[in-house]
């Protein structure tokens, strides 16, 4: 059996960006197949994901690839809030 593992750390400008991201994809985390161990932690304004996973290599590439997609939905949501605050709630 294969086992591969893959870490993964992704700076944000503030710690409450990284902790708000953490905090939106932890779910997602939960659902893993059962052969993939995420492990994800917050250290400032870095966030570290740990995956280690003992199924197929595309397995873990398919999670890792839908792990990094939530991230990025996450900051894209983040952005779009900074946005509406700076304009005093108003959309565009």
């Amino acid at each position: 059996m294969v086992r591969a593992r893959c870490t993964i750390q992704i700076g944000f400008r503030d710690p409450r960006e990284a902790d708000s991201v953490i905090e939106a994809v932890s779910p997602d985390n939960l659902e893993a197949p059962e052969t993939i161990k995420i492990h994800s932690q917050v250290d400032g304004s870095l966030l570290t994901l740990r995956m280690e996973s003992e199924a197929m290599l595309g397995t873990l590439i398919a999670t890792l690839d839908d792990l990094l997609e939530c991230i990025q939905a996450a900051e894209r949501v983040l952005e779009e809030a900074k946005a509406l605050d700076t304009r005093g709630g108003q959309t565009q």
